[in-house]
């Protein structure tokens, strides 16, 4: 329904922004606590005026860049974090496992992405291993990976992140010595979790920036097969002439 969505969006955004309208070309930094922590603000719209076609709409992201901490404590530590680490090392998990369907976008996202990556290191399917996605968390710039996710609230296991030959679980981070500048999570809800007084919403973006990450790039919502490759594609070609992911 998307009319009720666009209303209910305008209805935030001006619940919230309209006394203090945010200002075109801005660069703005959000920490919400408790259930605002689940609002994605950029997804709001600005006017009250509906019309059927979405790209039309006017949503705030169109007006300003929205970046995210979760206390000034970790938007300083992820300001200050500097490493020396370079490359890109992308994980590419497209077949059924485990009783999980395949992820029919996953090798167009990396054929997509692929171009504005020289240099790449690119691990698909049965090479995307448990192993190698740790041992890229401490060397590369940059780690992409596409496959499932799972958060606490879809199962009774630990957060994990699917590989091809065994999960990856959150509480691993805390073990790991280095850590990449940023990584893109694409799947599934990998900035949504569960909501834990005086720690907001504890999801994967959250883990990894609380692990030493200073840049998270996450959905707040499902995967769309289709669109997720394009998203994709756009963000990494831009990627190199902007100052702020």
């Amino acid at each position: 329904n998307p009319q009720a969505y666009y209303n209910a969006a305008y209805g935030l955004y001006a619940q919230i922004f309209a006394r203090h309208p945010l200002q075109a070309g801005s660069t703005y930094l959000l920490m919400p606590d408790g259930v605002l922590s689940s609002l994605p603000a950029e997804a709001l719209v600005m006017d009250s005026s509906y019309q059927p076609a979405i790209g039309q709409w006017p949503f705030l992201v169109k007006q300003a860049t929205i970046s995210y901490a979760y206390s000034l404590r970790t938007w300083r530590l992820q300001v200050l974090t500097h490493n020396s680490h370079k490359g890109f090392s992308g994980f590419f998990i497209s077949q059924a496992q485990k009783g999980l369907p395949g992820l029919q976008g996953v090798l167009k996202e990396k054929d997509l992405i692929m171009p504005a990556i020289p240099n790449g290191q690119w691990y698909v399917d049965e090479q995307a291993s448990s192993a190698d996605f740790i041992a890229a968390l401490q060397r590369s710039a940059i780690v992409h990976i596409s496959t499932h996710a799972f958060i606490k609230k879809d199962s009774l296991a630990a957060p994990h992140i699917m590989l091809y030959d065994a999960p990856f679980y959150l509480f691993e981070l805390g073990s790991l010595p280095q850590h990449p500048s940023m990584v893109v999570l694409s799947a599934c809800k990998t900035a949504d979790g569960r909501l834990v007084a005086g720690e907001s919403i504890q999801s994967m973006a959250h883990a990894f920036m609380a692990g030493g990450t200073p840049a998270v790039v996450a959905a707040s919502w499902n995967v769309n097969d289709a669109t997720a490759p394009l998203l994709m594609q756009q963000f990494y070609e831009q990627l190199p002439a902007q100052h702020n992911a």
